[in-house]
């Protein structure tokens, strides 16, 4: 679509449009902003009117039933929380999850809203990866000093947590290859202005260096060019070549990435896993020996000790008592407090059973499902919308991406944003 199209489509009185706009383009900036422009959503889909039909619209799309079940479960829970304080807390944070339902889904978005919103999205992460590497580069030709360029180093310079913005940067990077797999040919200045970015986006998650971001990069964007450029077919297997190779050469090129996945291979911290059922208490020693990945399956397994023992199983221990509750368990080992006191269980399935039970746990991986099952009848994303269900369902094994806020967002947006059905421009 031209420029001039994209402002006649600006210029037009949708205030709801507007506020979803202000959404995609500010997910690199502070949580505080983000909150200030999902507030700026809410009040202007409420003024706009029609707030029961806008609400009966949304409710009558069967994709919108588990998110809401979500949030909606988390209410019912401070009924057997003694926390209460907490658990409001809980309840106020996962309100993108209800908000987004309503507001995307009511949104009657045309085709060409849909496309935008995406490309505001993708390319407002692809200035943010521009101007983290230039640091890197400053760092590196200037400073001869790159020792605070990767990892959580990488993308503090914004505020952003490494992980996050690695989740953010692959959709990105998916959303462009989306537009360029549509375009009737690949050597024109546009197609080549979106391969440039995504390659700036593919370095900067290598920088970023999230070991589950860059696992899940292999596994899923060889399927996606595959999937998305079957018109192209051998240039499709060609791309698919030259990706994997670049990205295995730069990876074993580069020294703290390659450490961040050699020490699972040499991971001492395992052994540790032998106190989960027992009293016994770690040393300070051995606590070092824990690396994020041994930390990870022992938080996982103590968790889950902890439902079996206390026989939690359907309704869990409450958003609002379960923090509480971890940080005994990990006192008990000596693994609180100062050291992960306040720590949740890094697994989203584990931690949602921990809080909710079995009723919460089922209705996440509804969500899931309905992610996944959405791909099949959403033939303008349907890739998109499949890999995104996949790279949720790894994302949900290393962190729990529905207790932070920029998990949240990114879920709930995305989530409504891909199942929803965007209507042709008349």
């Amino acid at each position: 679509m031209t420029f001039r199209k994209y402002s006649a489509l600006l210029k037009l009185p949708d205030w709801n449009f507007i506020a979803l706009v202000l959404i995609a383009a500010t997910f690199v900036l502070p949580f505080r902003l983000s909150n200030l422009v999902l507030v700026i959503a809410v009040l202007t889909w409420a003024l706009t009117g029609n707030i029961f039909n806008k609400i009966k619209t949304s409710l009558s799309k069967p994709v919108s039933w588990p998110i809401l079940a979500f949030f909606l479960l988390h209410l019912i829970a401070l009924l057997y929380s003694h926390n209460q304080k907490v658990g409001l807390f809980a309840i106020e944070k996962k309100l993108p999850l209800l908000i987004f339902p309503l507001i995307v889904y009511a949104a009657d978005l045309k085709v060409t809203q849909h496309k935008l919103l995406l490309r505001i999205f993708a390319w407002s992460i692809v200035a943010a990866s521009a101007v983290l590497l230039v640091r890197v580069a400053y760092f590196f030709f200037i400073v001869n000093n790159c020792s605070t360029c990767f990892y959580h180093d990488f993308s503090n310079v914004i505020h952003l947590h490494a992980v996050y913005f690695s989740y953010y940067a692959f959709l990105a990077a998916l959303i462009l290859l989306q537009d360029l797999a549509r375009s009737p040919k690949l050597l024109t200045f546009t197609a080549a202005l979106r391969i440039f970015a995504v390659g700036i986006l593919l370095s900067a998650l290598i920088f970023a260096a999230s070991k589950l971001v860059i696992v899940s990069l292999f596994l899923l964007l060889p399927l996606y060019l595959i999937l998305s450029f079957s018109k192209f077919k051998i240039k499709a297997f060609l791309a698919t070549a030259v990706f994997i190779t670049a990205a295995v050469l730069l990876i074993t090129s580069v020294d703290i990435v390659q450490d961040r996945f050699n020490v699972i291979a040499h991971d001492n911290g395992i052994k540790h896993l032998r106190i989960v059922g027992t009293n016994e208490k770690l040393s300070n020693d051995e606590k070092r020996e824990l690396t994020g990945f041994s930390l990870r399956l022992l938080l996982v397994k103590l968790g889950l000790h902890g439902v079996d023992q206390q026989r939690t199983y359907l309704l869990g221990f409450s958003p609002g008592d379960a923090q509480e509750t971890l940080d005994r368990i990990y006192k008990k080992h000596n693994l609180a407090p100062r050291w992960f006191e306040g720590y949740n269980l890094h697994n989203q399935y584990a931690q949602t059973f921990f809080e909710l039970g079995l009723i919460g746990l089922i209705i996440l991986l509804s969500m899931v499902v309905s992610l996944i099952a959405s791909a099949s009848y959403a033939s303008s994303q349907q890739h998109l919308l499949l890999i995104f269900a996949f790279l949720i369902c790894f994302a949900f094994l290393s962190e729990v991406v529905l207790a932070t806020n920029k998990g949240i967002m990114f879920f709930g947006f995305f989530y409504t944003l891909l199942t929803a059905k965007p209507t042709q421009n008349t």
